[in-house]
């Protein structure tokens, strides 16, 4: 029996139709496709050749296919290396680093996800599919680009060379392991030694080594130690070579920091960085100016009575042995105006992201769809004060590409009036609309990787990590 694939819209939603391969794909529809880079220890790349009886017959070729009516990208992108190279990958050694870029071929109506899993491979146990593969190597970027210029390894179309599909990409943070040595800076206060040693001493006392900013206990402004001293804390924890995560508290003034943090170095030595409230700028401008993934969702205060709940989601993020596939809930969701959505995840405390809108340093791509989520508190903000900031991120060019919202924790007791301006959000912008108290202000802290393509089903409460 031939194929079946799930018809999807040029923005990547099945619309509900299958297609039989091998027949015209409809003018109004697409089909998803997978490549899959597999990348090893000494930094070259796994590839392919076809067999003599395939199109493009001989050529050398990224391992790939089309995804079948039931399985999504990860899936297939699995199936597809199994199949024909014999190979299984680990999930957790996956990300997706290109999202529906469309096939060179017009005719052939594909949407590609490109997915990078850097895993080591024995070649000599691979088992080839017989009508599918004749050969497979490993290469270098400079030697796969030789073969492009050559015309011996196909593209798709898709790309010119192997470098601009690759330009960007960061490589992926080294997960934790016990005695792993996390940085800590503070943009946003001035550390207060009794409030800081029970907080540090948690954080040894899970296993890890610390390193505090040499400026950590400074009052150079009165509030917190200059902009200057601050980013310099930021700039020197990045460079060394030892810290692997930096964490920050929340409080005020961290968006002052932003022209002064070395985004180049970051660049160069992407770490994991973790925070949330007022750390939202940080963490939102190091992904616009880098592309790495940051996460929102727990601070250096959180290691203090950590609950198993905050435990379970640092591991799942950040240390090795590890994955989060999904967002792990603690928390009834509320559906606020259903429906499905999916973009990049970004967002963070609700004042912070409705004023960086307007901030040089942070910006977005206009061919892009984005996931928000967005938390506030209380004690901090009352409904008024929410809905303003609300009514500033609505009004903003930016909520053109946002498809849905996910808003965090605010009250334990959670007034009507909230979720009324939510859904009023919701049905105004006609995007799907969830409230949990699983991450904000609150006990729960779970964690959000800001730049993350994510699928959000507001009735099923679900958040998928694609």
């Amino acid at each position: 029996m031939a194929e079946q694939w799930e018809i999807i819209d040029k923005n990547g939603k099945p619309t509900g139709r299958l297609h039989q391969r091998g027949n015209p794909m409809p003018k109004d529809g697409y089909h998803l496709e997978v490549w899959v880079l597999i990348e090893n220890s000494k930094g070259e790349y796994l590839i392919s050749q076809r067999t003599p009886n395939k199109t493009f017959p001989n050529m050398w070729e990224c391992t790939g296919g089309s995804a079948v009516a039931g399985d999504d990208s990860l899936a297939t992108a699995l199936k597809e290396v199994q199949e024909e190279l014999g190979i299984i990958l680990d999930p957790k050694n996956g990300r997706k680093i290109r999202h529906l870029l469309p096939c060179g071929n017009p005719e052939c109506r594909g949407l590609v996800d490109v997915w990078l899993f850097q895993q080591d491979v024995d070649i000599s146990t691979v088992v080839l599919a017989p009508d599918e593969v004749s050969n497979v190597k490993w290469a270098s970027r400079t030697e796969i680009n030789r073969m492009i210029d050559a015309g011996t390894f196909t593209t798709g179309g898709i790309f010119a060379n192997f470098d601009e599909l690759l330009n960007g990409i960061l490589p992926e943070p080294k997960r934790l392991q016990p005695g792993a040595t996390i940085g800590i800076f503070c943009p946003s206060h001035v550390a207060d030694t009794t409030r800081y040693t029970p907080v540090l001493d948690a954080i040894k006392h899970h296993g890890f080594r610390l390193k505090l900013g040499e400026n950590f206990h400074k009052s150079t402004y009165g509030y917190a130690a200059s902009a200057e001293e601050r980013a310099a804390d930021l700039n020197a924890l990045v460079a060394d070579e030892s810290v692997q995560m930096i964490m920050f508290n929340g409080g005020n003034s961290a968006v002052e920091i932003l022209p002064y943090i070395d985004y180049e170095n970051i660049r160069n030595n992407p770490k994991f960085f973790c925070s949330y409230s007022d750390g939202t700028p940080i963490l939102n401008a190091i992904h616009a100016q880098t592309g790495l993934v940051t996460y929102h969702g727990m601070c250096v205060s959180d290691f203090h009575d950590m609950l198993h709940y905050n435990h379970i989601q640092f591991c799942a993020h950040f240390m090795e042995g590890h994955a989060a596939a999904s967002f792990i809930s603690d928390s009834q969701w509320r559906t606020i105006t259903g429906g499905k959505c999916e973009g990049t995840l970004v967002g963070g405390y609700n004042n912070q992201f409705g004023l960086l809108l307007s901030n040089e340093y942070w910006n977005f791509d206009q061919n892009k769809k984005y996931l928000l989520f967005l938390e506030d508190h209380e004690k901090f903000h009352g409904v008024g004060a929410v809905a303003t900031y609300l009514a500033y991120i609505g009004q903003s060019r930016f909520m053109r590409n946002v498809t849905g919202l996910i808003f965090g924790h605010y009250a334990t007791n959670v007034p009507q009036t909230l979720l009324d301006c939510l859904k009023r959000f919701g049905e105004k912008h006609n995007i799907p609309v969830v409230y949990t108290d699983d991450f904000g202000h609150g006990t729960k802290h779970g964690i959000l990787p800001i730049g993350v393509h994510a699928q959000l089903d507001a009735d099923g409460h679900s958040l998928i990590f694609a």
